[in-house]
């Protein structure tokens, strides 16, 4: 409220004069005698504007960064899980079965890990590996496309084979949020006790409602110092 002064100075004076709520006093002027209530309103808005308005801008970073806080939950609740000890000890099964079926040739065992529909079964050479089949044949690529090769034909030259046949694994990598898994491994394919080629390997497995089974196997092929035979 502002009063005139009685003893000269400034022509009116502030008493109990309020406060914005970011502590600006808020200075209203007394309109001269004859304005309507209107303009002594619009008065006091265009002196109290600039205050809130200050407020207003101060608060929004505060209210972005509360936002924030309040989606962590929501975006934590749906990273990966652990891979529980039961699925993982399931999928290292599937890996040994595989590992034992080639070693026993029992192709029953083998063709059980894998899903009963298409199987995807494709290797890739390495550029040494391809260099030495482009010296016999001209036109090799790097990928062979074969309909004909499949886990099927796979484990039955296995079994057809006099000579003991091993596939080992080294450094697997298993990585599953319970119903999928990809799993990486590096191998070695020995023949009568000789390593014909190694390279990495890669599975994809489904959990299926007999348990985990094999939808895809990918390899790299690098030939061995000792031979160049095929898989």
């Amino acid at each position: 409220m502002r009063v005139p002064r009685r003893n000269g100075g400034s022509a009116f004076e502030t008493i109990g004069a309020p406060v914005s709520p970011a502590g600006h006093p808020v200075r209203r002027i007394q309109p001269p005698v004859g304005r309507s209530v209107h303009a002594r309103h619009r008065a006091c808005r265009l002196h109290s504007a600039a205050p809130f308005q200050t407020v207003e801008v101060r608060m929004k970073p505060l209210g972005i960064l509360l936002a924030c806080l309040l989606s962590l939950p929501a975006s934590a609740s749906t990273a990966a899980q652990p891979l529980s000890a039961r699925h993982e000890a399931d999928i290292r099964s599937v890996i040994e079965s595989f590992r034992a079926s080639i070693v026993e040739k029992d192709k029953a065992r083998f063709v059980s890990l894998f899903v009963p529909g298409p199987v995807t079964w494709q290797s890739v050479d390495s550029d040494e590996a391809l260099e030495r089949r482009r010296k016999t044949q001209p036109q090799a690529s790097k990928t062979r496309f074969d309909p004909d090769s499949t886990h099927l034909s796979f484990i039955d030259n296995i079994v057809n084979d006099p000579k003991r046949v091993e596939e080992t694994f080294d450094r697997i990598r298993i990585d599953s949020d319970g119903d999928i898994a990809s799993v990486a491994f590096d191998y070695r394919f020995i023949a009568g006790g000789v390593e014909s080629h190694h390279g990495q390997e890669s599975w994809q497995l489904l959990r299926t409602d007999q348990g985990w089974r094999i939808a895809s196997v990918v390899w790299s092929m690098r030939p061995s110092r000792a031979a160049n035979r095929g898989r």
